[in-house]
């Protein structure tokens, strides 16, 4: 990461500032170090360039490698947490961009990251132009693709995932624009009203609850600053409602197994879809390993909630936000909706009226 983000890590469950400590820089590229928070005293590392923002951070081997410097870091600040955690990051999108990684897709999703970008400009009703020198945060990165190609649009980005998936994206990362961070995105390390625009697809609606993540997000919005999500629906017909049912009973038991059986059962649910669509003579819109990569994210997240534009409409009014705006609709997997943080006071209804509004005028 460039030493130039330091600046706007926060300490995600206080919000406070982070004091830098360095243990292994490449000019302006910080490698390894530590950020501690002198008032709590919780403690963060930098590993391969990348800030760890979770609550169960330390890990042995860094500790062990970084031994002697801990240690002088405790004597002048003796309320600093620095033992190793024992605590396990049980969830998150690791082995699905791992494999994205071993078969060095230049695709996501079916699609190349010039074309996310493309969609990314029209779900966001937004122009290039309007992108310099704009705060922007990606939340939930996955492989970072997206992420630093926005980056070289004059702004500065931020990519968060909870998965490692962010170790290889810095590790391939060219751009000095775009900072990677391991962290949850129900407590995100940034401040509030710090971004000038979030965007997030088919990510929030895989966290413990859906409009928790959302509200803390939120937050982080600047006013007048645009954020928008992409969520599954319960939209669909018979037929999609049954294989919907099946993948979700599928998912409650693969994804609490260990990471071998999962890969297990994502190559045979693979070569059945691919057998499938093979025999009905079907064209094929991505390859094996394409289809490899969506059934990861079908058939292993331990969360994966379904919602509605008018639900979602509802918690951007209720977080400041006007009327969310559906800006991809035409998809029969889930919706896009763009929200802009500039609080309707009033909404224009069947009670619109002054007496209604003003009861006791």
């Amino acid at each position: 990461m460039n030493i130039k983000f330091i600046q706007f890590l926060k300490d995600p469950f206080t919000k406070e500032n982070l004091q830098f400590f360095s243990f292994e820089n490449n000019a302006e590229n910080i490698i390894s170090g530590i950020l501690l928070n002198k008032i709590s005293g919780n403690v963060f590392p930098i590993i391969k360039g990348v800030p760890v923002l979770l609550s169960s951070s330390l890990t042995k081997d860094f500790c062990k490698k970084y031994e002697k410097k801990l240690i002088e870091i405790k004597k002048n600040f003796p309320s600093a947490s620095i033992n190793p955690s024992t605590q396990k990051n049980t969830w998150s999108f690791s082995l699905e961009w791992d494999s994205h990684n071993s078969k060095n897709l230049d695709t996501t999703w079916g699609m190349s990251t010039s074309g996310r970008y493309e969609q990314f400009l029209i779900e966001n009703q937004i122009k290039e132009s309007q992108l310099n020198n704009k705060i922007v945060l990606d939340a939930g990165c996955g492989n970072g693709m997206l992420s630093e190609y926005i980056s070289q649009k004059d702004c500065l980005v931020f990519g968060i995932d909870y998965s490692e998936s962010v170790f290889m994206a810095e590790e391939k990362r060219k751009s000095e624009n775009v900072c990677f961070v391991r962290g949850d995105l129900q407590h995100p390390p940034f401040d509030n009203d710090f971004f000038d625009i979030i965007f997030s697809n088919g990510v929030l609606h895989h966290t413990p609850d859906t409009y928790k993540t959302f509200k803390s997000v939120a937050k982080c919005v600047k006013p007048e600053g645009r954020f928008y999500l992409w969520l599954y629906c319960r939209k669909g017909g018979f037929l999609w409602r049954i294989k919907r049912r099946w993948f979700d009973f599928l998912r409650t038991i693969v994804s609490r197994t260990h990471s071998v059986i999962q890969k297990c059962a994502v190559n045979i649910h693979t070569s059945i879809s691919f057998g499938i669509q093979y025999l009905s003579g079907k064209k094929f819109k991505r390859n094996f390993d394409e289809i490899r990569i969506d059934m990861y994210d079908s058939i292993t997240p331990r969360w994966r909630y379904y919602h509605d534009p008018l639900e979602v409409s509802k918690w951007f009014f209720e977080c400041g936000f006007n009327a969310g705006i559906l800006t991809h609709w035409d998809n029969p997997y889930g919706f896009g909706m763009l929200g802009y943080k500039n609080k309707i006071t009033r909404t224009p209804g069947v009670n619109y009226t002054n007496k209604y509004l003003n009861p006791h005028n």
